[in-house]
């Protein structure tokens, strides 16, 4: 295929702002008010009309220092072809973030990971976009070794090997009639969601209440707060969202890393009474020992206890699977290594008998991880467990940004097809030129 011998030959960083704060879109207990923003780059090949659009999720300030590592790495994308980067994507992959002097800005986290992230789902998108599929449906269909290859296996074969991981995803789907059957499965019904919109810490009861009953109306059953500030508004917002989705509704909760590990078990204790689904990010997010002790803090409430949003890397997410110190799994498709460090994490979690929820919102993160979400059904774990369901998480802000139009009709993601689709990341001129702090190239 000729897009795939073609050499890249330009590549775009972008600085794009979006002023959330000023409706508390995205607030919560750590964070305060935010400005959602992303840097976005866009990958060029010589004689082809294709774009590889990527990207990666901040909080407003500090985007520009993302933006600039970003052009620090173009060296390394200008002038390769992509057909050689695909043919050892894993290991491109580990070697962006590994500059021998720029990992000692890690290494593997932080801004450098944040930087080759956004490089890294443009390729992905670029490829897609050369093999006319959605990213969601390249991944469905590639073979079991091609996976593999992709992925990043360095500091994880003391539990899983490239061969184990090759072995696993044989037996989960050796038979192309089985996948499919997925397939066409995950097309008809799409991904069970559940929203965070309605809960952010700066909304007021008045508006929670109205923009949850207008959710419950379109088919939502599973809902997610902010606490972590005021014990006593939290045990109001928690008994006010309970009252309005009844004993059937799923109530999670998410305090964004706020707690110490023995305040956690005591504060979520006392909102356990209004039935909680999971506890999400009760901790420091490096603390695997603190997260396990709140697991067994909270086992005899029935709570979960959930994390991963800005987990480091695959080893964090090595310690917390094998460890038992999560329920609840929340890959994050802008924050570790793109899908050549996901697909490693999701087997891990399919070893462990982790539940994979994926975390969304932000800027491009729900466009994105419906792709990763749907591999992970019909190529990793497509069993289902109803007391443990998988949930993909939805935030409907700022999707009116991008080219391919984000559809969770029935409270379910119904993905994307087409050839021009690739990773859901093509952002609008329009929203690239209104929004946008600075470009280079």
């Amino acid at each position: 295929m000729a897009g795939l011998e073609g050499h890249i030959v330009k590549v775009k960083s972008w600085d794009v702002r979006f002023p959330t704060s000023q409706e508390a879109h995205g607030s919560d207990a750590m964070h305060g008010l935010v400005d959602y923003s992303c840097v976005y780059v866009q990958i060029f090949l010589e004689s082809c009309h294709l774009i590889g659009c990527g990207l990666t999720f901040t909080c407003g300030r500090g985007n520009e220092i993302v933006k600039h590592c970003v052009d620090s790495l173009k060296p390394k994308l200008l002038g390769q072809k992509l057909s050689d980067i695909l043919g050892a994507f894993g290991e491109f992959a580990h070697s962006l973030a590994n500059d021998n002097q720029m990992r000692w800005l890690g290494p593997e986290c932080g801004v450098l990971y944040l930087a080759s992230c956004a490089i890294l789902n443009a390729i992905w998108d670029l490829w897609a976009k050369v093999e006319k599929k959605p990213v969601w449906l390249l991944l469905c269909e590639m073979s079991a070794q091609k996976l593999v290859n992709c992925g990043i296996w360095k500091h994880l074969t003391d539990v899983m090997t490239p061969q184990q991981a090759l072995e696993l995803l044989q037996n989960v789907a050796s038979d192309p009639e089985e996948v499919n059957k997925r397939i066409s499965h995950v097309k008809e019904n799409g991904l069970q969601s559940y929203t965070t919109a309605c809960g952010w810490l700066g909304y007021t009861d008045d508006y929670m209440s109205s923009k949850i009953k207008s959710f419950m109306e379109d088919g939502w059953d599973s809902f997610k707060i902010k606490v972590g500030v005021n014990i006593e508004d939290d045990i109001r917002r928690c008994k006010m969202v309970r009252d309005l989705i009844g004993e059937k509704g799923r109530l999670m909760i998410d305090c964004n890393q706020k707690w110490e590990v023995n305040e956690a078990i005591e504060w979520v204790s006392q909102l356990a009474p209004y039935g909680l689904y999971w506890t999400e990010e009760p901790t420091h997010p490096s603390d695997v020992i603190g997260h396990k002790k709140i697991r067994d803090g909270l086992r005899h409430l029935g709570v979960k206890v959930a994390t991963g949003e800005v987990c480091s890397n695959r080893v964090m997410f090595k310690q917390l699977c094998s460890e038992g110190a999560i329920d609840i799994c929340q890959i994050d498709c802008a924050r570790v290594l793109s899908i050549n460090e996901l697909i490693p994490i999701l087997l891990i979690c399919k070893k462990y008998n982790i539940t994979v929820c994926p975390h969304a919102g932000g800027v491009g993160l729900c466009e994105m991880v419906q792709h990763v979400a749907a591999f992970n059904y019909v190529r990793v774990a497509p069993e289902t467990n109803p007391d443990n369901p998988v949930l993909v998480e939805h935030a409907e802000h700022l999707a009116q940004h991008f080219e391919i139009e984000l559809d969770c009709t029935g409270a379910a993601y119904r993905l994307p097809t087409g050839e021009g689709v690739g990773y859901s990341t093509t952002m609008k001129d329009e929203s690239l030129v209104k929004y946008s702090v600075s470009m280079s190239e």
